[in-house]
This record gives C-alpha cells, sequence and structure tokens, in this order.
C-alpha cells in the first residue's frame, strides 16, 4: 500500500514524500509550497481502519500558519488532542532557518476515554528540541537536521541532504534516520522540467538494505500532461499507476492498476489558486482516507 500523503515534518521508515523535489500525487514532505501565500492551513484528516467498517475513525488535524510564503508554526493535534506537538521556525537567514519541536502527551486513559486536557500552551512548556535546515541560492532545500515524529507519532532523529545537478538534471536525496542511512533516492527531469524517472534505494533497521533499487518511470501524452507510471526492481514489476489530470494539468485522480485483488484509487480537488483542498483515498471503492483542507489567504 501506498502511503499517498505523508504528513508536514514525518519521517517514514519507509516509502516517503520527497524532501527534495515534487513528485505527481505527492507532497513535500517538509516545508510545502502553496500558491496564492495563504496565512493559515487547517487540514483535517479521517482514517478507517480496513476491514472494521464499524471501528471509530482515527481522526488528526494540522494547522500550519505562514509568513510571506515560509512556515513559522504547525501544531498537530491526534486523536482529539490526546497528542499534540507543536513546530516553530524562525526567519531565513543567511540561507539557514533554525527552529524548535515540541511535543506532548495525555495518560493512556484520556486516549481511551476520547478526552483531553492538552492544549497548545501546555506543550510549549515541554522541552524544545532544535531543528535546522539550510538553503541553496536558488532557495532550494539543502540541509535538515532535527526531531520528527515518523508514521507511528514516535520521536526520532532526522538528517536529510539535497544536492541538485543542472548538468543531469538530476536531484539526489539522501535520509538518515538515528543515524543510519535509510532512504536515498535520485529524480530526473526531462528538458521541460517534468519529472521522469525516479531511482529508490531503501533499507529497513537490522538490514543491509535493498540489493536492487527501485525505478520509477512517468509517462505523458501529447498534450505534456502526466498519464502514467510504472515502478520496476530489477526485471519485476513493482506497481503501474494510471493518472488523469485537469486542463491546468493538476493531478485529479490516481489508480493503482497491479495490486491483485486490491484496487486503490486517490482524489483530489482544487481551490481557484490551485491548491488541492480534498483529498479522498478509496480501496475496493471503499473511502480509507480523507483529508479536507481550509485555507485563509
Amino acid at each position: 500500500m501506498r502511503s499517498v500523503l505523508c504528513v508536514l515534518l514525518c519521517a517514514a521508515s519507509s516509502a516517503q514524500a520527497a524532501f527534495c523535489f515534487d513528485a505527481p500525487g505527492e507532497e513535500r514532505a517538509v516545508f510545502q509550497t502553496f500558491a496564492g501565500q495563504p496565512r493559515v492551513v487547517v487540514e483535517t484528516s479521517t482514517r478507517w481502519m480496513q476491514g472494521q467498517p464499524d471501528a471509530p475513525p482515527a481522526l488528526s488535524t494540522r494547522t500550519s500558519t505562514f509568513q510571506a510564503g515560509r512556515p513559522v508554526q504547525v501544531h498537530r493535534s491526534v486523536q482529539g488532542g490526546a497528542t499534540q506537538s507543536v513546530w516553530r521556525f524562525g526567519a531565513l537567514q543567511q540561507n539557514t532557518v533554525r527552529g524548535t519541536y515540541q511535543r506532548a502527551s495525555d495518560a493512556l486513559t484520556a486516549l481511551l476515554a476520547g478526552k483531553s486536557e492538552l492544549t497548545i500552551d501546555k506543550v510549549l512548556l515541554t522541552p524544545a528540541r532544535p531543528i535546522t535546515a539550510t538553503f541553496d541560492t536558488l532557495g532550494r532545500l539543502s540541509t535538515l537536521t532535527g526531531v520528527f515524529e515518523n508514521d507511528t507519532l514516535s520521536a526520532v532523529k532526522l538528517q536529510v541532504s539535497c544536492t541538485y545537478s543542472a548538468r543531469s538534471r538530476q536531484t539526489s536525496e539522501r535520509v538518515t534516520l538515528a543515524g543510519t542511512i535509510r532512504f536515498t533516492r535520485v529524480a530526473t527531469v526531462d528538458l521541460q522540467g517534468r519529472l521522469v524517472t525516479t531511482e529508490s534505494s531503501s533499507s529497513a533497521p537490522g538490514t543491509n538494505g535493498d540489493t536492487t533499487p527501485v525505478v520509477t518511470t512517468y509517462v505523458y501524452g501529447s498534450d505534456g500532461h502526466l498519464t502514467g507510471s510504472e515502478a520496476t526492481q530489477g526485471n519485476q514489476l513493482v506497481v503501474r499507476q494510471t493518472y488523469t489530470t485537469d486542463a491546468a494539468g493538476r493531478v485529479t485522480s490516481l489508480q493503482f492498476a497491479d495490486l491483485g485483488d486490491v484496487q486503490e484509487r486517490w482524489t483530489w480537488t482544487y481551490d481557484d489558486h490551485g491548491n488541492w483542498i480534498t483529498q479522498t483515498g478509496r480501496v475496493q471503492d471503499r473511502p480509507f482516507e480523507t483529508i479536507t483542507r481550509t485555507i485563509t489567504y
């Protein structure tokens, strides 16, 4: 299964959204970009457990505050506020942004009862862990170091390195978790700046990593819009995806074509500025995750 949206400032141990470049149907894992320079973006996520239709969904909310297009604070609340985390970022100075990460959780009894006494003010009283990001002269992310949440809401030390080559039209990304290189990816674009291939290698804890990288190739139609992609590992097909786009070339749906009996599909809608405002994931035509954005410009 593909996790189409890795939450902002989330360091997943498996396949994840890129830190250093944009990929169709994905978002930057850090420092998302928006059209129209919004001031506040509130994202509400509802996720259902597959095979458990009667179980209550998992809820989370992420509120991002921006100034001049850059995030200054990201507040994440999980399961009704029982776990909350706050990232704060300072101004860009000499190609460097410094920030902090803070996190607090209520007791398990509060989580089970669906109640929380946590507030953002209480979270801000917890110890602050430093975050540092550097950028090149073109404003692209070069390095990122700090403590972030992984997909199990655990705090993990993360280091990211991005390198860019204009000659080869390639971006190289290396992700280190808890001192071990866990993920590398090389993205290549064509002369029009469209992503044409990515080559990814990953390693799980206690392993030496994949011996054969996964290569994803993207295909475009005569109108220049994305129509499909295919991921292979050696001579084996990993997954094939088909896309539909709107008149502006934005992805409106993504269908996984080779998952056996499991048919996974994602859809998006956009506002007048071109930012997506709904994202829905379905399996066998049943929704398992919806994300709704409220954007204030």
